[in-house]
């Protein structure tokens, strides 16, 4: 008798020609560029976290007042600026500082979720150019696209869940290959979002934590 075997995270049969080219092999970055890259991505981080909240304090001085009682309007935003900045094909610093600065005077948990929601709606953007424009992304080549095609194929939805979790790696290019290689957008959406609510809380309740005492410390 035959095992029978899930294939849920699976693409769907493509209704017409396969849309990719073949693999390319592209260069690999050195340790030196990671460790460039990480670093500049961790300042700049902590330079727009830091002057977040330094604006927030200075909206407090001046009306005198708590921001306290905006929290709902506060938890919106949040949900507003993780949309537009999962949605960019930019780095995710803009957007996270934005969430670690709302967590150090909001009630987290909320932060986390709109966060959440948020980022996985964005990369819509993504999927919907693969399913719109793959073949055309394809015959151009671009080596990262090329590598997430073949993660993809290889891993499906589980590629999917690794790379929307972690945030300093190139998530845009897999959301483009999902919708070139035709993965249902539901599950697409549930295994972003699968991700992306760990990660967010995670990144609320360390980073808000540190950004929060770095403040009151230099403060």
């Amino acid at each position: 008798m035959k095992a029978w075997k899930p294939t849920w995270w699976k693409p769907d049969p493509p209704s017409a020609e396969p849309v990719a080219a073949p693999l390319a092999t592209p260069r690999r970055r050195s340790r030196w560029g990671w460790a460039i890259y990480i670093f500049l991505f961790l300042a700049m981080l902590s330079a727009l976290t830091m002057g977040m909240l330094e604006a927030l304090s200075m909206v407090e001085r001046l009306f005198q007042s708590s921001l306290a009682g905006l929290a709902y309007y506060a938890y919106g935003a949040v949900f507003l600026v993780t949309l537009v900045s999962s949605a960019m094909v930019v780095l995710p610093a803009p957007g996270l500082a934005f969430v670690l600065a709302a967590a150090t005077r909001w009630d987290p948990t909320p932060v986390a979720l709109a966060a959440s929601l948020g980022g996985t709606l964005g990369e819509v953007t993504g999927y919907l150019l693969g399913r719109w424009a793959g073949a055309a992304i394809a015959r151009r080549r671009p080596a990262l696209y090329l590598k997430a095609e073949g993660w993809m194929k290889r891993y499906g939805l589980a590629a999917v869940w690794f790379f929307a979790f972690f945030p300093l790696l190139m998530f845009d290019f897999v959301g483009i290959a999902a919708g070139a290689l035709r993965f249902p957008l539901w599950k697409f959406l549930l295994v972003v979002w699968a991700a992306r609510l760990p990660r967010s809380f995670i990144e609320v309740y360390t980073g808000g934590a540190f950004f929060g005492w770095l403040a009151s410390y230099i403060g």
